[in-house]
């Protein structure tokens, strides 16, 4: 019966991904967790836990879909006017609070660089705020709210820089998709974007501080961002789904002959 399950933590959490998934029951007991492993391992099958955002995940696992073509960057850059001398920083995520996209507009409109174009991508609570705060500090030519967009592949290929200011995160798929595009970034320092972000890819900054994302900017807008590119990937790539899958399919192994 089930209370079985409780000396076999790691078969216990296998089963609750099965579970989420309705491939088992609610009543199981550690011979059925064996043969559910099992029969994985055979059929090549790595189930993960069930998401509530599950279809973004199925979109963006596969990391490496975001490939670096120069071509790709001049076409979408040509589509947004932007010259060669505009640095172009992207966030993506929710016009909520938590997402902390204020902490970048007010840095940009500390630090003054005229070339920089800052787009956000994204629906939230906070849309008609922000909108008053680009007026009110005067930013209407260099920042913009893109609304939902379908094109994030395309736009980081465009970008300079990706901006990701959350005052909370878990493992942000947003910002790995950026980094496996190349980009460099400048994140919060937060859980998840720490186990993302050192200083060979991008900048760790407070979350609330405006003068520390203000130098981190400037000091990301004067530097060689080229030299980040492949090192973003590198980064990047323990995360891959070819990785994770290889990963759990070992642990798989061990726990199935408990």
């Amino acid at each position: 019966m089930k209370e079985n399950i409780e000396k076999f933590p790691k078969i216990k959490a296998f089963l609750w991904t099965l579970e989420s998934r309705g491939i088992v029951g609610k009543k199981y007991n550690k011979s059925t967790a064996q043969l559910c492993l099992k029969w994985c391992l055979q059929n090549n099958v790595i189930p993960l836990p069930k998401s509530q955002n599950e279809e973004r995940m199925k979109q963006n696992l596969d990391l490496f879909q975001f490939n670096i073509s120069a071509e790709g960057r001049k076409n979408k850059r040509e589509e947004m006017r932007l010259s060669d001398e505009n640095i172009m920083l992207l966030s993506a995520g929710e016009l909520n609070s938590n997402k902390n996209h204020q902490i970048v507009i007010r840095a940009i409109k500390e630090l003054n660089n005229k070339n920089i174009r800052y787009y956000i991508c994204g629906q939230g609570p906070l849309q008609e705020k922000y909108i008053e705060m680009i007026k009110e500090l005067g930013l209407e030519e260099q920042v913009f709210l893109l609304g939902f967009r379908t094109d994030i592949k395309e736009l980081c290929q465009a970008a300079d820089i990706y901006m990701f200011p959350s005052l909370r995160e878990g493992l942000p798929v947003a910002l790995m998709e950026a980094m496996a595009s190349g980009l460099p970034s400048i994140v919060s320092d937060t859980r998840g974007n720490r186990d993302l972000v050192n200083e060979q890819v991008g900048l760790v900054v407070k979350p609330l501080d405006v003068k520390e994302w203000t130098e981190a900017l400037d000091k990301m807008c004067k530097c060689n961002r080229e030299e980040f590119s492949q090192k973003s990937r590198n980064r990047i790539e323990g995360f891959s789904k070819k990785v994770v899958n290889t990963k759990m399919k070992k642990i798989y192994v061990k726990i199935s002959n408990i």
